[in-house]
């Protein structure tokens, strides 16, 4: 892992296919569920890696306040919070302005995110290489 390689058989799954209780059609794809079978030490080893990367984020500052999802002790209050709080500062110093809101929830993100960009943010930011 310190040379940047994730042993190949820590990547391999066995994909087993079950029955989904009380369907009325299995003929139909939906009425089974894929369970993959990983490597216990590989899914061992990737939980650390990312509990590491997650606190790593978090005292480097990486991830903007505002962004509460997949973050710990960041919950529906907090997002509400957060944004009363800028309303408040708006009217405040606003002079009479309108407040607006925009939120994304973006599925699939992270399958679209330019890797090579993510890894020149997080070399940029000191995170050591062996979690790059």
């Amino acid at each position: 892992m310190a040379q940047g390689h994730c042993p190949k058989h820590f990547k391999e799954s066995l994909t087993v296919v079950l029955r989904k209780p009380q369907k009325e059609d299995y003929t139909k794809l939906k009425a089974y569920r894929p369970i993959a079978l990983l490597n216990t030490l590989g899914k061992l080893l990737e939980k650390i890696i990312a509990e590491r990367l997650t606190n790593l984020a978090e005292e480097h500052g990486i991830l903007p306040e505002e962004q509460m999802g997949g973050r710990k002790q960041r919950v529906t209050l907090t997002a509400v919070e957060l944004i009363t709080e800028q309303i408040k500062t708006l009217w405040h110093f606003g002079n009479n302005k309108a407040a607006t809101l925009l939120l994304l929830d973006i599925s699939g993100a992270f399958d679209n995110v330019s890797h090579q960009r993510l890894i020149h943010i997080l070399k940029q930011k000191a995170i050591p290489n062996w979690t790059v």
